[in-house]
């Protein structure tokens, strides 16, 4: 029998299983996130594909974020296609609540950034919040 991985299942390094802890999650609390202004709440009412960039610092580029509004919930997910870095916004689609990359239509659930096939490969997902008309991003 082999000590392989089946095929399309990512492969943990020793160092993260080391570290991981269930009880601790990779992605900040709610709280301690910093939280900045994306747009008005009323720039996202249709349902669609909304991208923007976000600033991260004096020294940082903006990172590209892209807003999803799918039967009437919004979702933030980081607006790059995995697979070959192209823009979603630019070359995606969304079919229900799944958005695809036009380049090579690798499909992702807008709610979580999951790739709808077990590859074990994401789209990094944001928090959002709605703060006196305006929609705010956690990062």
């Amino acid at each position: 029998m082999s000590s392989h991985p089946p095929p399309n299942r990512p492969v943990k390094s020793s160092l993260l299983k080391a570290t991981y802890s269930p009880e601790i999650s990779s992605r900040p609390s709610v709280d301690r996130l910093a939280w900045i202004d994306v747009c008005e709440t009323s720039d996202t009412i249709i349902d669609g594909l909304y991208p923007y960039e976000v600033p991260r610092g004096d020294d940082l580029p903006p990172h590209p974020v892209l807003l999803l509004r799918v039967n009437g919930e919004l979702h933030a997910l980081h607006d790059q296609c995995p697979h070959r870095r192209v823009s979603l916004s630019e070359n995606g689609y969304l079919d229900g609540d799944i958005i695809y990359c036009g380049r090579h239509h690798w499909g992702f659930k807008v709610s979580t950034g999951e790739h709808t096939l077990p590859t074990g490969i994401n789209i990094e997902g944001y928090e959002l919040r709605e703060r006196e008309g305006k929609i705010q991003i956690g990062m």
